[in-house]
Formats: structure tokens, sequence, C-alpha cells
């Protein structure tokens, strides 16, 4: 099985071989990752954290994908650039294989003084990079293509990226997932990095909620609560879906939260419990079986009744209720008030300035500091 595969291999990779530079190797906190750390010949430099993420371990060892990111503070950029050059060339491999990658493009990057970020150094540790520049073709992967988007657009839309902003967006995409991480979610993706249904998900017990609640929600504690991010065509960053709420008035992303026994559940599964929410769906469990004593089947996306009310709120109202806070600086529950005030209004009769919509920290304190989580960039 392929999952056993992929264990077996990182196992025996970490009890029987060295790779230079490579240290720390380990399996990662989530299923289907590794984790490891890049050793600078440098004495006085710091150990640099480096986590791979497998795309679906049901591809694994021919089909797969890896996501590379660092969750080390202060990374040369000569190591970052590599990262993301590496990524791009890592797909179907065994895991030695891409630790022996990994390995020689780190150990090839460059020096990793703290000026790589300008000019010339920077290019240097660039051209240095133990791999080749040309970018994968991706055409030949899967892409979950929404219901509501034309092949041939998607097509095109994808062929330009290829050309001019891949790297960028894999880049971007790269380190939203360690944003996430480092704030204690679980993190994955299904398919591949520039279609991507991107996975962000918290187990139950850790929320905070009663025995009461859970009983009444008829969930449990050892579930998790799964968020399913779809793009439409592409990797899309937030402000361009701000962008695109603002000017056309609907999103480019779907949504969907549900339960897995999972933090991330098998790509067929999460395009099954897509497809049957874009068709629109009944307060059931997804797939559920007349049989109540047959149990789903392992890593299965599971809805509960509360997945209806979820589902429409991020759907139709979160992205716009997001960007509300985010330009006015409001509060969470100031922005959904605002959103709602403003509904079948002009923008003239609802005020910003309302003391309903502010927040206790200050408008001017709360607006910069979404400004800088809304301006972020990813780690040069």
């Amino acid at each position: 099985m392929p999952r056993r595969d992929f264990i077996r291999d990182l196992q025996q990779e970490t009890s029987s071989r060295e790779y230079a530079g490579i240290v720390n190797i380990k399996p990662g906190e989530d299923d289907g990752s590794i984790s490891c750390s890049f050793k600078p010949d440098a004495e006085q430099a710091m150990p640099i954290d480096i986590q791979l993420l497998v795309s679906d371990l049901s591809d694994y060892p021919n089909e797969h994908k890896y996501l590379l990111f660092t969750t080390s503070d202060d990374v040369p950029y000569a190591i970052s650039r590599c990262l993301e050059k590496v990524q791009t060339r890592l797909g179907g491999l065994r895991v030695a294989d891409v630790l022996s990658r990994l390995s020689a493009a780190l150990r090839n990057a460059g020096p990793l003084g703290l000026e790589e970020s300008s000019n010339e150094s920077a290019d240097d540790g660039e051209n240095n990079c133990d791999m080749e520049d040309d970018i994968e073709d991706f055409t030949g992967d899967w892409s979950p293509s929404s219901a509501f988007l034309a092949e041939s657009n998607m097509n095109s839309s994808n062929e330009g990226l290829r050309n001019d902003g891949i790297e960028i967006l894999i880049r971007k995409l790269a380190s939203e997932l360690q944003t996430a991480k480092l704030a204690g979610f679980r993190v994955g993706y299904l398919g591949n990095e520039m279609n991507p249904i991107v996975c962000i998900s918290c187990r139950i017990g850790r929320l905070g909620i009663s025995e009461e609640a859970m009983q009444a929600w008829r969930v449990n504690g050892q579930q998790y609560l799964l968020c399913l991010v779809r793009y439409v065509g592409r990797y899309r960053p937030l402000d361009e879906i701000m962008e695109g709420d603002a000017t056309l008035g609907k999103t480019s992303v779907e949504i969907l939260v549900d339960l897995c026994d999972s933090y991330k559940p098998t790509l067929d599964s999460a395009l099954a419990a897509l497809a049957e929410h874009h068709r629109g769906f009944e307060t059931t469990t997804l797939g559920e079986l007349q049989n109540k004593d047959v149990k789903p089947r392992p890593r299965s996306v599971i809805r509960s009744f509360i997945s209806k009310p979820l589902n429409s709120l991020m759907n139709e109202r979160f992205v716009k209720i997001l960007r509300y806070r985010l330009l006015y600086g409001f509060s969470w529950d100031g922005a959904e008030r605002f959103f709602n005030d403003i509904q079948g209004k002009p923008l003239g009769n609802v005020h910003p300035g309302d003391p309903r919509y502010s927040t206790d920290e200050g408008e001017a304190l709360c607006r910069d500091r979404l400004n800088a989580i809304r301006n972020r960039r990813p780690h040069p």
C-alpha cells in the first residue's frame, strides 16, 4: 500500500543513511510529512528546520508531489530561494531520492550571509542551487477544476502562469501553509501545487467544546474539524480573492467545512464532498450509509448537522465579512454586523465609523495590524 511504502521508506532513511548537511530526519507531525534540518557548514550558523508535505499518500511513490517550507526564522535568502526551486523537481520521487536532491541543492545554494536578499549575491545563490531552472510542466497533473469554470479558460490561465508566475504562487502557498501550521493547525494539500485543495484542520478535542455540546452536535473529540479550500482554476492569494469579490461580486474559492477522522481526507473523498456541496446537499452525512453499524471508510469527509450553516457562512458571506474587516479595521462581530446592515442599502446609508462596528483595540490599531496580515509577503 502507498502509505506503508512511504512509512517504510522514511524509516529506512532515518535509520540507515546519512545525507550531507541534512540532520534530524524523522516523520513530521502530520501523516505523509517529513521533518528534517539543514546544518550549514558555517560554524555559527543555526540549523534550518524544513518540512516536506506529500500531496496525497495514495499517489506514492510515482504520482505524488511535495511541498516544502521552513519553520525557522531569519532564513537566508539563498536557502529559501533554493527550496522554492527544489520542490518543483521532486514529484514522483521516493524519500531517499528526495533527501539526496535536497542535500545536494542546499549545499550548493551559495553564501549564507545576511545580505543575500540584495542584488548580486541573491542571483548568485539562485544560480548555484543544484537544480534545473526549468519549471516542471504540470499539464499532466490532476486539476480540481471548478464546475463553473470553463476548461479552456483554466488551461489558458495556467499556461501563462507556468511561464511567468508559477514559482511566486507556489512560494505564497507554502508561506500560507507555514503560517497556518505555526498557528497550531494541521495543514496539507491535495492535487498539485498550482491547482490545490488546501486542507486546514484542528482536532475537535482541542477546541474547548464541552462534552455536552459535543454530544448535542454529534461529534467526538478524536475527530477533526476540517476546512477544505478549492481555488477556481488556480491558487489565488488573499489580496486577489478580495479584489475579485469587490470588483466581480463573487469569490474565486470554494470552502467546505466538515468532519474527518484524519487531518487530511483522501483525494477521492474530498472531490466527492466538494461535488456534493456544489450541487447542494441536505443536512446528512456525505455518502451516509443506511446501516448505522457500518463505519465510514478511513479518511472520508463526514458531514455533520452543523455543516450546512457553516458552509453557507463560508461560501456566501465569509469573504465579504473578511474584506470589510480588513478594509475598515472591524472586529469579527463588527464586520458581520456591518455586512448585515448594508444588505440592500446604498453604502452611504451605513457609516463604517459607527461605534457599533469598532473594536476595543481602537480602529486605527486594528486596521494597522490587519493590513500587515493582508500585505504579508512570503519569506524572501
